[in-house]
């Protein structure tokens, strides 16, 4: 791979501002009672999904540390097929494939449009309190963008 540019030493303000905003999203995740697995499991589908070697290891382990099982993060990627789930994680597995899979409306066959449609956004919001899911959102949000800076970086 060619020498990438490295945006976060090049521009170390909005690389200081995305890890403040990860440190207010961890303190809002806790404050909101999601279960840590949870949010872990969140990240590393996301970033599996978009083919983030840096983040999935980063999140493979904070997954270990919250109590995901080693047999469970092998079940990740086929995580429709395994009943090893709970309701909240395969709900957050669902919002990881939204997140990184949306496809804005009418561009693709069969694709009901960006992110979640009203009837599976009334059904997975249902699983959390307005707190918890407003902090898995946000978890959605940041470890895209994480994935984002570390693949444009080169980053390892």
């Amino acid at each position: 791979m060619s020498e990438r540019l490295r945006i976060d030493r090049l521009h170390e303000g909005p690389f200081r501002a995305l890890n403040a905003l990860l440190r207010e999203v961890r303190r809002s995740t806790r404050e909101a009672g999601l279960d840590r697995a949870v949010a872990e499991l969140l990240c590393l589908r996301v970033s599996q999904l978009n083919g983030c070697g840096a983040c999935i290891r980063v999140h493979t382990g904070f997954a270990l540390r919250a109590g995901v099982s080693q047999d469970r993060l092998d079940l990740l990627a086929g995580w429709r097929e395994a009943r090893t789930f709970s309701a909240q994680e395969r709900a957050a597995l669902e919002i990881a494939e939204a997140t990184v899979l949306a496809v804005p409306a009418g561009e693709a066959a069969g694709v009901p449009g960006v992110g979640l449609d009203e009837e599976s956004y009334a059904r997975l919001s249902g699983l959390f309190t307005e707190a918890q899911f407003s902090a898995l959102l946000w978890n959605a949000v940041l470890i895209s963008a994480y994935n984002r800076m570390t693949l444009f970086s080169g980053r390892e």
